[in-house]
């Protein structure tokens, strides 16, 4: 086809509307507007439903429920797992737990911190199947000369007190390397003889434990 013929063909179309429009006009109605191509309107989208807590290491079934429900640092946990908001409130403990020949352990964590969250249920499920040990959990930016003199140099770390030796061990504690922990509560629980009181804590010398604080 010749480009004069392709041309022609293409100006039909206008034409034939035009007289489209000049029969209506003469038969009395209104001339009609050529339609404007509508658009496919999009789908909104739909609403998800509230994902489950999602972690690097799986939850717990016991704490799983609870865990989605508020916020993992106030989850529900056993009677041997505790917060500690001070330095005397952890001299107590650990001076009332070397009396009773009891294993401690100190987890310093963040709220902020996404390890020490997929470990949380781990150190719950621990604290339940051992209530022979003790669990200190400190929030470390409200404790941080605490934490400084500790030596706590990232989170979640972990220290295992073991009576009259005092701090024994400490860790950076990932939940994919839970089983370390688990290995040096194995090793530190066995029983031992406490030949006298919890040494002082490390930098907080002049703290005594109220409870064996006697006064004149």
């Amino acid at each position: 086809m010749s480009t004069l013929s392709v041309s022609a063909a293409l100006l039909v179309v206008p034409a034939a509307g035009t007289e489209v429009i000049k029969r209506q006009q003469q038969a009395g109605k209104p001339a009609a507007c050529p339609r404007r191509p509508t658009r496919a309107r999009l789908a909104a989208p739909r609403p998800q439903s509230p994902s489950s807590v999602n972690n690097a290491v799986s939850v717990p079934s016991r704490f799983r429920n609870a865990f989605a429900q508020k916020p993992w640092w106030r989850q529900p946990r056993p009677s041997n797992m505790t917060d500690v908001n001070s330095v005397q409130q952890l001299v107590d403990e650990l001076a009332a737990s070397a009396s009773a020949e009891q294993l401690v352990i100190v987890e310093f964590y963040a709220t902020w911190c996404q390890g020490c969250k997929a470990l949380f249920p781990h150190m719950s499920e621990l604290a339940a199947q051992r209530p022979d040990i003790k669990l200190l959990l400190i929030e470390g930016e409200e404790n941080k000369a605490l934490s400084r003199k500790l030596e706590v140099s990232g989170l979640p770390t972990v220290l295992l007190f073991c009576g009259s030796e005092g701090r024994v061990e400490q860790m950076q504690l990932p939940a994919s390397k839970f089983d370390v922990l688990l290995a040096a509560v194995d090793r530190w629980s066995a029983p031992r003889c406490s030949l006298g009181p919890a040494p002082p804590l490390p930098g907080f010398e002049r703290v005594k434990p109220r409870q064996l604080t006697t006064t004149a």
